[in-house]
């Protein structure tokens, strides 16, 4: 057996001079990410229709207001985050909603609340990808990574709208990354 230190466990990165998008960034999943990355050096930008669960002084996350379902105000958002910080190198597409009334069977789904669903989990992924390929493109680089859901592989009960919504998530990606592969763009998903 060998008397060589063993590594700590502790991860870290250098994400300085990195431009990073989370959507959903106020609570969650996203704040965790967003947080993450801002402690690893990158400007990172939180989009959200909320303002933050928790924030600190030393809170290096710039938190920006902005409804993913609204085309307009996407573009405003990513239009002045290229404005403020020249570039976008990672876009964390994290904004979704599964609210406790969608725990239904299909046949008991209230229609507008599954539309509400799909407009920001699927949608919401669309349009402010849309926004920051067009800057990816420009730039030849960048990332992207959708997050997904355990619902995406597999089915469980009362989660008829939200797990096929994941499930468009990681197509998505997969479509993305084809398509922009050749272009510097890589394109993934996550399935926390």
């Amino acid at each position: 057996m060998s008397n060589a230190p063993r590594p700590s466990g502790k991860v870290s990165f250098d994400n300085a001079g990195r431009v990073v998008i989370v959507t959903g960034g106020a609570s969650g999943i996203g704040l965790a990410v967003a947080q993450g990355f801002a402690d690893s050096g990158a400007d990172v930008i939180a989009l959200d229709v909320v303002e933050p669960q928790q924030r600190d002084a030393a809170d290096r996350v710039d938190y920006r207001t902005c409804d993913v379902t609204d085309v307009a105000a996407v573009a405003s958002a990513i239009g002045g985050i290229v404005e403020r910080y020249g570039a976008i190198d990672v876009l964390v597409n994290n904004a979704a909603i599964q609210p406790v009334a969608s725990y239904q069977p299909l046949h008991e789904l209230d229609p507008a609340l599954l539309r509400r669903m799909l407009e920001v989990n699927v949608m919401g992924y669309n349009l402010v990808a849309q926004r920051v390929l067009a800057v990816m493109v420009e730039q030849h680089s960048g990332v992207i990574v959708n997050l997904a859901s355990a619902h995406a592989h597999g089915t469980s009960r009362g989660a008829a709208g939200y797990g096929p919504t994941k499930a468009a998530n990681m197509m998505q990606a997969k479509q993305w990354a084809i398509e922009y592969a050749r272009l510097g763009i890589r394109v993934c998903s996550v399935s926390p």
